[in-house]
């Protein structure tokens, strides 16, 4: 079966999670996957009535799901998007937007939150497209979105403009990153942040490292690739099925930023070809920066987390050799991998980097217990 994947999304946590997810449902049905971002490879796999589309950006799924039908086969999306997005004869597997944020909702009321904004939402985006249209359904008022057009920092100077005149108590963040660097940018710019809740989106590895920890709707998008088959196997068993659509589990993890519902939620609290109108939200260095950071995070094993440990603490590679039990060869090489993955130079350069986005080491320990899930 052909799995299409924007080329651009291929950077991001939420398309690895879900690669992982249909690789693993594959070798359980023994099916074989094709990987590929060239629409011309629709057309070659002429014996699947399906094909699979990965992606966030709206035209690029557009263009996807049009180039699928248009070669007599079904498309099923794995993507958060509105139903509005497509028309008839499309599947898709996508995270219960409305759900969650209709809790975030009800828990900013319980905790009397009046002013409430959406921050960095991706216009280009079909999930950050689908929040602002529930958020502006919920009750969210148009000038409390603020749009993020490939600058987290453009995105956060409109924010404070609007901030100082309404102050907001509550913001749900399109996504981790856009909270971190939200946090970031109101320390720098010495504007108080007492008093609001902020709740997020993707449930990453760096929002529970950064302090505050970000309190985040987790969502399983390992089972997008499980939910993808069972359409499949509903398509071939019957030519009257015209789309299928199946929502994704979900659960707030309350954290630092936010304090717990009385009930309902759970708690952890934790010390593309390039895209054609809107490949420049990948571009932004400040995102980049906390992808890299977070794939880091996610290839890291008890061994990595040490040696990341000491190189916070300006270790000696000498002393880090001795106390990780590893030879002077070794850790060079596990260096050198963290460094490329982070497109650092030097070790200087990749303590700089966690330190910008995990000042406290002793928060990596988390790290380890996610990845050996």
């Amino acid at each position: 079966m052909l799995v299409l994947i924007e080329e651009g999304y291929k950077i991001t946590v939420w398309c690895r999670e879900i690669l992982d997810g249909l690789r693993t449902e594959a070798r359980k049905k023994r099916i074989n996957l094709t990987f590929s971002s060239d629409t011309e490879d629709i057309q070659k796999q002429s014996d699947e009535k399906a094909v699979i589309l990965v992606g966030s950006e709206t035209d690029w799924l557009r263009r996807a799901v049009e180039r699928t039908q248009k070669t007599g086969k079904h498309p099923i999306v794995l993507s958060n998007q509105s139903d509005s997005v497509f028309g008839g004869g499309v599947s898709c597997v996508t995270e219960d937007i409305e759900g969650s944020m209709k809790e975030i909702f009800d828990y900013f009321a319980q905790k009397g939150k009046r002013h409430i904004a959406l921050y960095a939402a991706n216009p280009a985006s079909a999930s950050d497209e689908y929040k602002r249209k529930v958020f502006l359904s919920l009750g969210g008022q148009s000038e409390d979105v603020f749009a993020n057009e490939g600058s987290l920092t453009l995105c956060f100077e409109r924010f404070l403009q609007r901030h100082k005149v309404k102050r907001y108590d509550g913001i749900i963040c399109a996504n981790d990153f856009a909270a971190i660097s939200l946090l970031r940018h109101m320390q720098d710019s010495q504007e108080p942040s007492d008093g609001i809740d902020l709740i997020s989106y993707s449930n990453t590895l760096i929002s529970r490292c950064h302090t505050p920890s970000i309190s985040s709707v987790k969502a399983n998008y390992n089972d997008f690739g499980q939910m993808a088959f069972m359409i499949s196997d509903c398509l071939s068993k019957s030519e009257a099925i015209n789309g299928i659509r199946i929502f994704g589990k979900w659960e707030i993890v309350h954290r630092e930023t936010s304090s717990p519902l009385p009930f309902g939620t759970c708690l952890e609290i934790e010390s593309v070809s390039a895209i054609a109108e809107s490949g420049k939200f990948y571009e932004d260095s400040e995102l980049l920066e906390m992808v890299r950071l977070e794939n880091l995070l996610s290839a890291c094993d008890e061994t990595d987390l040490r040696i990341l440990s000491m190189i916070l603490e300006n270790t000696k590679l000498s002393e880090i050799e001795e106390y990780s039990y590893l030879t002077e060869t070794a850790v060079k090489y596990r260096i050198r991998k963290m460094k490329e993955i982070c497109k650092t130079d030097s070790r200087e350069q990749l303590r700089s980097l966690i330190l910008k986005y995990v000042p406290q080491s002793d928060r990596l320990p988390f790290v380890l217990a996610h990845n050996k899930e």
